[in-house]
């Protein structure tokens, strides 16, 4: 991916990719209000240790030590040395991310609200309840299969690996997985003899 740099001189470097999808890089987040009317699919700030992940559709909030910043248009991804991936699609279409509930997005609907208003115990029945709801599934799966079966962690494993380090394949992915697992179900319960 190509890029164009924007120098704001002592204020940070703004990173500009010339792909179809956007990218704007900005190594701190001191006058990130500049950002505010550039169309962009994701926005990537990188370097504080606080630093979170938002993909709202339309309005983005970010806070950190400063106070929180709006941005328009797009999806914002925001790294601290770690790499950049997508997180559940239950997550992301329901405006929740792991790192809000820690942060404390403002006005972020449900996660800056709780990250804010309730105690650390709150907050992590809250998220926890929100990960079991939409991982149940995937949990059993590791127990069933996972738990003492060094095949099934490693097919489990390579199933995560795909779903993360694949983002824009995501949704293909888990539902070649499902469609796999009840077929393979299938099969195991149709061709398991049964004892008299």
């Amino acid at each position: 991916m190509k890029f164009g740099y924007i120098d704001l001189g002592k204020k940070g470097k703004l990173k500009l990719s010339s792909g179809k999808k956007k990218v704007l890089f900005l190594e701190t987040l001191k006058d990130l209000w500049q950002l505010e009317n550039v169309d962009s699919n994701y926005a990537i700030i990188g370097g504080l240790s606080n630093s979170i992940v938002s993909p709202f559709s339309k309005k983005l909030f970010i806070t950190s030590n400063l106070k929180g910043i709006y941005l328009h248009k797009g999806k914002i991804f925001c790294y601290s040395g770690t790499t950049l991936s997508e997180f559940l699609n239950f997550q992301i279409k329901n405006n929740l991310s792991c790192l809000e509930f820690l942060t404390g997005i403002p006005q972020a609907q449900i996660g800056g609200l709780i990250a804010q208003n309730a105690g650390a115990f709150n907050m992590g029945v809250f998220h926890g309840s929100t990960c079991l709801g939409c991982c149940w599934a995937q949990m059993m799966i590791m127990f069933a299969v996972g738990v003492m079966n060094i095949t099934g962690m490693i097919l489990i494993t390579l199933f995560i690996l795909l779903e993360k380090g694949l983002p824009e394949k995501n949704d293909l992915i888990g539902k070649a997985a499902g469609i796999l697992l009840c077929l393979w179900g299938a099969g195991l319960f149709f061709c398991t003899p049964f004892d008299n």
